[in-house]
Protein backbone atom coordinates (compact mmCIF):
# COMPACT_ATOMS: atom_id res chain seq x y z
CA UNK A 1 0.00 0.00 0.00
CA UNK A 2 2.67 2.52 0.64
CA UNK A 3 4.26 1.99 -2.14
CA UNK A 4 1.31 2.59 -4.27
CA UNK A 5 1.13 6.28 -2.32
CA UNK A 6 4.33 7.34 -2.68
CA UNK A 7 4.12 6.03 -6.86
CA UNK A 8 0.89 8.24 -7.00
CA UNK A 9 2.58 11.33 -5.11
CA UNK A 10 5.34 11.02 -7.44
CA UNK A 11 3.49 11.26 -10.23
CA UNK A 12 1.35 13.83 -8.96
CA UNK A 13 4.45 16.18 -8.61
CA UNK A 14 5.37 15.43 -12.26
CA UNK A 15 1.81 16.15 -13.69
CA UNK A 16 2.34 19.72 -11.91
CA UNK A 17 5.43 20.44 -12.74
CA UNK A 18 4.20 19.56 -16.72
CA UNK A 19 1.57 21.70 -16.39
CA UNK A 20 3.37 24.55 -14.92
CA UNK A 21 6.22 24.51 -17.93
CA UNK A 22 3.28 24.38 -20.21
CA UNK A 23 2.16 27.68 -18.38
CA UNK A 24 5.35 29.56 -18.90
CA UNK A 25 4.94 32.39 -21.69
CA UNK A 26 8.00 32.53 -24.09
CA UNK A 27 10.41 35.69 -23.64
CA UNK A 28 8.35 38.74 -25.15
CA UNK A 29 10.30 39.73 -28.92
CA UNK A 30 12.62 42.47 -28.76
CA UNK A 31 12.19 44.12 -31.89
CA UNK A 32 14.75 46.39 -33.67
CA UNK A 33 15.90 46.27 -37.32
CA UNK A 34 18.45 48.67 -39.69
CA UNK A 35 18.93 49.52 -43.32
CA UNK A 36 22.08 48.77 -44.95
CA UNK A 37 22.46 51.94 -47.14
CA UNK A 38 23.13 55.64 -46.00
CA UNK A 39 20.93 57.02 -48.30
CA UNK A 40 17.58 55.41 -48.82
CA UNK A 41 16.77 56.56 -53.10
CA UNK A 42 14.89 55.47 -56.13
CA UNK A 43 15.32 52.31 -57.68
CA UNK A 44 18.05 51.50 -55.32
CA UNK A 45 17.52 47.71 -53.43
CA UNK A 46 17.27 48.36 -49.59
CA UNK A 47 18.17 45.73 -47.52
CA UNK A 48 15.93 45.51 -43.83
CA UNK A 49 18.29 44.14 -41.52
CA UNK A 50 16.36 41.98 -39.26
CA UNK A 51 17.90 42.55 -35.13
CA UNK A 52 14.82 41.20 -33.74
CA UNK A 53 15.27 38.44 -30.66
CA UNK A 54 12.64 35.74 -29.18
CA UNK A 55 10.70 35.80 -32.12
CA UNK A 56 8.98 32.96 -34.18
CA UNK A 57 7.76 34.72 -37.83
CA UNK A 58 7.30 38.18 -39.00
CA UNK A 59 5.04 40.69 -40.83
CA UNK A 60 6.21 43.91 -42.50
CA UNK A 61 4.46 46.66 -43.47
CA UNK A 62 5.73 49.39 -45.57
CA UNK A 63 2.75 51.63 -45.96
CA UNK A 64 3.63 52.88 -49.43
CA UNK A 65 3.50 49.75 -51.48
CA UNK A 66 0.61 47.45 -52.68
CA UNK A 67 2.48 44.21 -52.54
CA UNK A 68 1.56 41.84 -49.68
CA UNK A 69 2.41 42.23 -46.49
CA UNK A 70 6.09 40.64 -46.23
CA UNK A 71 6.86 37.69 -44.31
CA UNK A 72 10.59 37.32 -45.05
CA UNK A 73 13.15 37.49 -41.70
CA UNK A 74 14.71 40.18 -43.66
CA UNK A 75 13.06 41.70 -46.98
CA UNK A 76 15.16 43.89 -49.80
CA UNK A 77 12.98 46.22 -51.09
CA UNK A 78 13.27 48.95 -54.23
CA UNK A 79 10.72 51.76 -54.13
CA UNK A 80 9.95 53.67 -57.16
CA UNK A 81 8.72 57.52 -56.03
CA UNK A 82 10.74 59.73 -53.36
CA UNK A 83 9.11 60.67 -49.99
CA UNK A 84 8.51 59.78 -46.24
CA UNK A 85 8.00 55.63 -45.87
CA UNK A 86 6.78 54.29 -42.39
CA UNK A 87 8.02 50.49 -42.02
CA UNK A 88 6.38 48.91 -39.48
CA UNK A 89 8.07 45.55 -38.67
CA UNK A 90 6.25 42.94 -36.25
CA UNK A 91 7.53 39.79 -34.12
CA UNK A 92 5.68 36.80 -33.37
CA UNK A 93 6.78 34.20 -30.71
CA UNK A 94 5.35 30.81 -30.73
CA UNK A 95 2.51 31.43 -28.22
CA UNK A 96 0.99 34.01 -29.79
CA UNK A 97 2.71 37.38 -27.69
CA UNK A 98 3.73 40.24 -30.64
CA UNK A 99 5.57 43.18 -30.19
CA UNK A 100 6.26 45.79 -33.02
CA UNK A 101 8.51 48.35 -33.81
CA UNK A 102 8.32 51.47 -37.07
CA UNK A 103 11.11 53.63 -38.32
CA UNK A 104 10.27 56.90 -40.73
CA UNK A 105 12.49 56.37 -43.87
CA UNK A 106 12.75 59.29 -46.51
CA UNK A 107 13.43 58.15 -49.89
CA UNK A 108 15.59 60.24 -52.38
CA UNK A 109 15.94 61.28 -55.59
CA UNK A 110 19.56 62.04 -57.57
CA UNK A 111 19.70 65.38 -59.13
CA UNK A 112 22.41 66.67 -61.33
CA UNK A 113 23.92 70.13 -60.09
CA UNK A 114 27.53 70.04 -61.57
CA UNK A 115 29.06 68.82 -64.75
CA UNK A 116 32.48 68.88 -65.19
CA UNK A 117 34.85 67.72 -68.33
CA UNK A 118 38.10 66.54 -66.73
CA UNK A 119 39.24 65.13 -70.16
CA UNK A 120 38.87 65.14 -74.17
CA UNK A 121 41.11 63.87 -77.20
CA UNK A 122 40.55 66.85 -79.61
CA UNK A 123 40.46 64.30 -82.46
CA UNK A 124 37.65 62.46 -84.67
CA UNK A 125 37.12 58.98 -84.59
CA UNK A 126 39.42 58.80 -88.27
CA UNK A 127 42.09 60.79 -85.57
CA UNK A 128 42.14 63.98 -87.42
CA UNK A 129 41.82 67.44 -85.07
CA UNK A 130 38.63 68.76 -84.64
CA UNK A 131 37.50 72.31 -86.18
CA UNK A 132 37.92 75.35 -84.54
CA UNK A 133 35.06 77.92 -84.20
CA UNK A 134 36.21 81.36 -85.36
CA UNK A 135 33.19 83.50 -84.11
CA UNK A 136 34.14 86.24 -80.98
CA UNK A 137 30.83 85.88 -79.37
CA UNK A 138 27.62 83.38 -80.18
CA UNK A 139 24.46 82.76 -77.48
CA UNK A 140 22.86 79.32 -77.82
CA UNK A 141 19.57 80.43 -77.43
CA UNK A 142 17.52 77.21 -77.03
CA UNK A 143 20.29 75.46 -74.42
CA UNK A 144 20.57 79.28 -72.31
CA UNK A 145 24.67 79.10 -72.56
CA UNK A 146 26.80 82.38 -73.90
CA UNK A 147 29.87 81.35 -75.11
CA UNK A 148 32.78 83.72 -75.69
CA UNK A 149 35.65 82.71 -77.34
CA UNK A 150 38.00 82.66 -80.15
CA UNK A 151 39.45 79.79 -82.29
CA UNK A 152 38.57 76.82 -79.23
CA UNK A 153 37.06 73.62 -80.06
CA UNK A 154 33.21 73.81 -80.18
CA UNK A 155 31.94 70.82 -78.24
CA UNK A 156 28.65 70.33 -77.08
CA UNK A 157 27.73 67.54 -74.34
CA UNK A 158 24.40 66.15 -74.26
CA UNK A 159 23.02 64.42 -71.38
CA UNK A 160 19.67 62.63 -71.85
CA UNK A 161 17.39 59.69 -71.03
CA UNK A 162 18.04 57.63 -74.62
CA UNK A 163 14.32 56.81 -75.03
CA UNK A 164 13.39 60.40 -74.31
CA UNK A 165 16.50 62.49 -75.66
CA UNK A 166 14.85 65.67 -75.83
CA UNK A 167 14.36 66.07 -72.27
CA UNK A 168 17.94 65.94 -71.22
CA UNK A 169 20.80 68.15 -71.10
CA UNK A 170 22.57 69.95 -73.86
CA UNK A 171 25.70 71.97 -72.84
CA UNK A 172 27.47 73.47 -76.08
CA UNK A 173 30.71 74.54 -74.90
CA UNK A 174 33.53 76.28 -76.61
CA UNK A 175 36.63 74.76 -74.75
CA UNK A 176 40.05 76.41 -74.19
CA UNK A 177 42.72 73.34 -73.98
CA UNK A 178 43.05 74.14 -69.75
CA UNK A 179 41.07 71.05 -68.83
CA UNK A 180 38.74 70.67 -66.25
CA UNK A 181 36.02 72.48 -67.43
CA UNK A 182 33.15 72.89 -64.89
CA UNK A 183 29.51 74.37 -65.89
CA UNK A 184 26.89 74.83 -63.20
CA UNK A 185 23.46 73.69 -63.48
CA UNK A 186 21.21 76.96 -62.80
CA UNK A 187 17.96 74.53 -61.59
CA UNK A 188 19.04 70.69 -60.54
CA UNK A 189 17.79 68.30 -63.04
CA UNK A 190 16.24 65.26 -62.22
CA UNK A 191 18.28 61.90 -62.86
CA UNK A 192 16.23 58.97 -63.02
CA UNK A 193 16.24 54.91 -63.00
CA UNK A 194 16.85 54.32 -67.40
CA UNK A 195 19.34 53.80 -69.35
CA UNK A 196 20.82 57.47 -70.87
CA UNK A 197 22.80 58.86 -73.29
CA UNK A 198 25.80 60.93 -72.80
CA UNK A 199 27.22 62.40 -76.04
CA UNK A 200 30.50 64.37 -77.08
CA UNK A 201 29.31 66.11 -80.15
CA UNK A 202 31.61 68.40 -82.53
CA UNK A 203 29.79 71.53 -84.03
CA UNK A 204 30.51 71.88 -87.93
CA UNK A 205 27.90 74.36 -88.84
CA UNK A 206 27.98 77.68 -90.12
CA UNK A 207 25.97 79.25 -86.97
CA UNK A 208 25.82 77.47 -83.95
CA UNK A 209 22.66 79.93 -83.15
CA UNK A 210 20.77 78.61 -85.42
CA UNK A 211 22.31 74.89 -85.47
CA UNK A 212 20.91 72.11 -87.67
CA UNK A 213 21.45 68.40 -87.22
CA UNK A 214 23.63 67.37 -89.69
CA UNK A 215 25.95 70.21 -88.32
CA UNK A 216 27.07 68.07 -85.37
CA UNK A 217 29.37 64.85 -85.80
CA UNK A 218 29.69 62.56 -82.77
CA UNK A 219 32.48 62.47 -81.33
CA UNK A 220 31.96 59.84 -78.28
CA UNK A 221 28.66 58.51 -76.71
CA UNK A 222 28.26 56.10 -73.95
CA UNK A 223 25.51 55.06 -71.87
CA UNK A 224 24.76 54.58 -68.28
CA UNK A 225 22.21 54.73 -65.13
CA UNK A 226 22.48 57.25 -63.75
CA UNK A 227 20.87 55.95 -60.89
CA UNK A 228 22.50 52.56 -60.79
CA UNK A 229 25.51 53.39 -61.61
CA UNK A 230 28.43 53.36 -59.05
CA UNK A 231 28.96 56.91 -57.15
CA UNK A 232 31.22 58.60 -54.80
CA UNK A 233 29.42 60.19 -52.02
CA UNK A 234 31.15 63.18 -51.05
CA UNK A 235 30.15 64.77 -47.37
CA UNK A 236 29.99 62.96 -44.46
CA UNK A 237 25.63 63.29 -44.30
CA UNK A 238 26.13 61.36 -48.19
CA UNK A 239 23.38 63.74 -49.15
CA UNK A 240 26.30 65.05 -52.11
CA UNK A 241 27.47 62.33 -54.71
CA UNK A 242 29.85 62.15 -58.09
CA UNK A 243 29.74 59.74 -61.23
CA UNK A 244 32.74 59.79 -62.63
CA UNK A 245 32.99 58.06 -66.29
CA UNK A 246 36.02 57.90 -67.96
CA UNK A 247 36.46 56.06 -71.84
CA UNK A 248 38.61 56.16 -74.40
CA UNK A 249 40.43 59.95 -73.28
CA UNK A 250 36.88 61.17 -72.68
CA UNK A 251 36.30 62.28 -69.25
CA UNK A 252 33.27 63.87 -67.58
CA UNK A 253 32.58 64.23 -63.77
CA UNK A 254 28.86 64.33 -63.18
CA UNK A 255 27.95 66.12 -59.23
CA UNK A 256 24.51 65.67 -58.22
CA UNK A 257 22.85 66.15 -54.42
CA UNK A 258 19.34 64.41 -52.92
CA UNK A 259 16.43 65.93 -52.98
Amino acid sequence: MKKVLRFGFWAFLLLVSACSDDETPFPTPNVRFTIDVAVPEVGIPIMFNNLTRNADRYEWDFDVLTTPMDTSTSPTVTFDSPGDVTVTLRAFTADGQVDSTSQTITIRQRFLTNINITSVPFLDPDGDPWDVFQKDSVVFDTLMVKVDSIDAPDLVVILSPQDDPTSGIGTPILVNPELPLGLTLDVPFQLTDEIWSLGFFDFDGPDLENPQNDDFVVMANFTLNPVQFGATFIDSENLNGLITISSRGFGIDLFFDFQ
